[in-house]
């Protein structure tokens, strides 16, 4: 069949959509689709026009104004042939379907989105694709009107999934089968995961790898094979990832496990007592330098900053422990300080004092009006007798001397200064023990 173009006059063939001389576009049907034909029911019928004017459909001995039109609902005829007459200013076009009458279900495609290769534990990603069908199902599993689902792979899964499509007509089938496998399994250990800095540090890796079609060992980024089972000593002088990597038995998929070795400075602590022995509620001052550690405590007191001090006052024998805990665990820093004994003095001896040169001294006895006598003092060295005083108010007496013109006031002075001497000497002595 072909078409005429009004402008040019040109006689076109049918799988031509623009004029071939004069480039003129004629009308034409883009999409035609139609819903499954039962008897004694009306059917859908769908189309795309393109370029059209004015459109009419003819079925049998009807027919249709539709234009402007996508789709319509009609009785099908005992021949059910549809004919679309389409025109606008370039052409008229004539388009012929033969429908059936009772269509068969299309299964277009049923896949895995992820591939045919599937391992114990993942989930199948199913999608298809399926026309003119009234109910769906995949291994029993009603799906109609949806078009994926996703299904967990457990050990007992076959793979085998089978999509089938029904309407009134006829049923279609369809099979999709995955390669199902088992993970790989790694087992992965290192002797050592944290080390001294500054030590001569060996670690040994070893692994077993099974249902997996090659290995390979990643150190810090630096890749190499190995094989499935094995092990591997490294010198580690700093903080280290060693990643190892199985690739499954579809020899596209892998795995991995890892392992850090941590390289850590050990804590470094100076904890001290300014005084060791002390008496009994003498203060003494704590003081600590700690490095490298994640926390310090003094027991007792409670959590401290790395560097500082404290003032404490024991009253007993005491032991100070200052907890520091680092990357390797806690250990215990510790000073003690003891109680001296109070000293007790229980007798001080005092040397006589040597006197080169004797002098006598003798005082007049004063005569009382109460007719009080004062005794007269003697030593080995010296003859003392006392002064005459004004008054004796010391001594609880209120009286007069008679004699008050015989006063000697500088012998009092004299005697004075010498027990002030006895006194200094005493002192000396007693500083010196």
């Amino acid at each position: 069949m072909s078409w005429k173009c009004k402008q040019c006059e040109t006689l076109n063939s049918d799988e031509f959509i623009v004029c071939e001389v004069c480039d003129a576009v004629s009308p034409h049907i883009s999409n035609f689709d139609y819903d499954d034909i039962v008897p004694s029911k009306p059917t859908t019928l769908r189309w795309t026009a393109e370029a059209c004017d004015h459109l009419e459909i003819e079925n049998g001995n009807e027919t249709i104004d539709a234009t402007n039109l996508n789709e319509i609902e009609i009785q099908v005829s005992e021949e059910p042939e549809i004919v679309f007459k389409m025109s606008n200013e370039n052409a008229d076009r004539i388009y012929k379907y033969q429908l059936n009458r009772y269509k068969l279900p299309l299964i277009n495609s049923i896949y895995n989105k992820d591939g045919e290769y599937v391992y114990v534990g993942d989930s199948a990603s199913l999608k298809w694709d399926v026309l003119y069908a009234t109910s769906v199902s995949i291994n029993g599993i009603d799906v109609t009107g949806e078009d994926s689902l996703n299904d967990k792979i457990i050990p007992s899964s076959t793979g085998v999934y089978v999509l089938v499509a029904r309407n009134h007509s006829a049923i279609s089938s369809k099979t999709l089968n995955l390669h199902i496998f088992n993970a790989p399994s790694i087992s992965f250990k290192c002797d050592k995961r944290k080390l001294k800095k500054g030590k001569d540090n060996v670690v040994c890796l070893t692994w077993q790898i099974e249902n997996a079609s090659s290995a390979s060992l990643s150190v810090d980024g630096k890749i190499h094979e190995v094989n499935l089972s094995g092990q591997e000593k490294l010198i580690v002088d700093h903080s280290t990832t060693c990643t190892l990597i199985a690739v499954g038995l579809d020899k596209k998929r892998s795995w991995e496990k890892t392992i850090h070795i941590s390289v850590y400075k050990s804590s470094e602590v100076s904890f001290e007592v300014n005084r060791h022995y002390t008496l009994s509620g003498v203060p003494v001052t704590l003081s600590w330098d700690v490095k490298y550690a994640r926390n310090v405590a003094l027991i007792g007191v409670g959590d401290v900053e790395s560097k500082g001090n404290l003032e404490v006052c024991p009253n007993q024998d005491t032991d100070y422990i200052l907890r520091v805990t680092d990357a390797f665990g806690q250990h215990d820093e510790k000073v003690s300080v003891h109680m001296l004994p109070l000293p007790v003095i229980t007798s001080i001896q005092v040397p006589a004092p040597e006197i080169k040169s004797t002098m006598n001294v003798s005082v007049a006895q004063p005569t009382f009006n109460c007719d009080v006598r004062m005794p007269e003092i003697r030593f080995e060295t010296v003859d003392l007798k006392l002064p005459h005083v004004p008054f004796l108010k010391e001594a609880g007496l209120y009286v007069d001397l008679i004699n008050k013109e015989k006063q000697n006031l500088g012998m009092w002075s004299k005697l004075k200064s010498l027990f002030q001497h006895y006194n200094h000497k005493a002192r000396e002595y007693e500083s010196s023990i």
